[in-house]
């Protein structure tokens, strides 16, 4: 509120880059949140975009153990890389491998069709994450929202 007219001011938004490439810090009405960049297949970004798929599967790697509900992730298609789409992070489903998530999510929400629902199998994420790394790591699933 401004001191002399009792004017309510609008508050600020500043982004500030932090040390982290892809991360920067949102500075809105004294409230800290992080806006995070992740790039992803045109097939994927496009079911986001249209709401068909609002659940990101991911490694619960360095990156990802620090997002939190709340925060934002520009999506940047890998197909033309000045288009993008900005989501909020709604929840976070943590698992210790593909199976478990597998078994508890819905899987039309992860990116699979009525055409390929039925073949869907943990496996399948193989082909972008080593068993290895997700023995190390874990598994998450980044439930999101379409900001408007």
């Amino acid at each position: 509120q401004h001191k002399r007219s009792g004017i309510q001011k609008s508050p600020k938004i500043m982004y500030r880059a932090s040390p982290h490439a892809g991360f920067f810090y949102n500075y809105f009405e004294g409230k800290i949140k992080m806006k995070y960049v992740m790039k992803l297949h045109s097939t994927p970004f496009e079911m986001i975009q249209s709401g068909r798929k609002t659940i990101e599967l991911r490694l619960h790697d360095e990156k990802r153990r620090l997002i939190s509900i709340g925060d934002e992730i520009k999506f940047v298609s890998l197909s033309d890389p000045t288009i993008s789409l900005n989501c909020r992070v709604i929840a976070l489903h943590k698992f210790d491998s593909f199976e478990n998530l597998y078994d508890s999510l819905p899987l039309l929400k992860c990116g699979y069709t009525e055409n390929d629902i039925s073949t869907a199998s943990p496996d399948d994420m193989d082909l972008y994450y080593s068993k290895e790394k997700q023995n190390k790591y874990g598994v998450i699933g980044i439930e999101v929202e379409v900001c408007p």
